[in-house]
């Protein structure tokens, strides 16, 4: 059982890891739904060797549709992360027709190596995700990210199975979107999944007395709960394959 957290700050990344999840997935804006993280970010994490870390691979937000200057950037991106003593690459891009870029994501795997890659939601948004991923096994990735298709990843249950039926011995099937530690024991029931990905995010209101005119839209912050992280790990803790 395995439990991975996505984290944009180094509050967030210290609870993920005294709460015991297994992995972080390191980025930035997971408002809007995680782009590549910020160095210092990356390098506070490497401190610790004792937890697996992946990084994030999106510049921008949007869609996964990219083009030359943006698959530039993202080489360049790889290179400057490569420095650290990171686990691996999180990646996803899709063609203007909505199919999987194979051959872009081949190539990253390539440039990435010997460095692992996964794949993130750009499965989910894909119009033939679930069709390709005996071609994503060949290619070389070695885990997908899925809801199932659906926004929420408890309601498409059945797909999660199947897929996980038919390709979890080759490739580690990881469900996300949605999960949390009362639906967690319940997932992996329906679906014998045994990697899980989260962000287990809260609001912490600001402690500032302080209100200007130019009040920011968000007061406070998100971060990753301690709590949360450590009730699903304890529950995965105790759930038999």
């Amino acid at each position: 059982m395995k439990l991975e957290i996505c984290v944009d700050s180094i509050e967030s990344y210290n609870n993920a890891k005294r709460a015991g999840a297994d992995r972080v997935e390191l980025c930035s804006a997971l408002f809007a739904d995680g782009l590549s993280p910020d160095i210092g970010l990356v390098a506070y994490a490497c401190m610790d060797e004792k937890i697996e870390k992946f990084v994030m691979l999106r510049p921008r937000d949007g869609s996964f549709s990219y083009d030359e200057d943006e698959i530039k950037q993202i080489e360049k991106a790889i290179i400057a992360y490569k420095k650290y003593p990171i686990n691996g690459f999180v990646f996803g891009a899709l063609k203007m027709d909505g199919s999987l870029d194979l051959d872009l994501i081949k190539k990253i795997v390539k440039i990435a190596y010997p460095l692992p890659v996964s794949l993130h939601r750009a499965f989910d948004y894909s119009k033939d995700g679930e069709k390709v991923i005996d071609q994503l096994i060949d290619i070389g990735i070695i885990r997908i990210l899925t809801s199932g298709k659906k926004a929420k990843a408890y309601d498409s249950l059945d797909l999660l199975s199947d897929i996980n039926h038919k390709y979890g011995k080759d490739i580690e099937i990881m469900v996300g979107s949605g999960v949390n530690s009362k639906n967690i024991g319940d997932i992996f029931e329906k679906t014998k999944i045994t990697n899980f990905h989260m962000s287990a995010r809260i609001k912490v209101k600001s402690g500032s007395c302080y209100k200007s005119d130019m009040e920011l839209a968000s007061a406070g912050k998100f971060i990753a709960s301690y709590e949360e992280i450590k009730k699903s790990k304890e529950i995965l803790n105790r759930l038999e394959v």
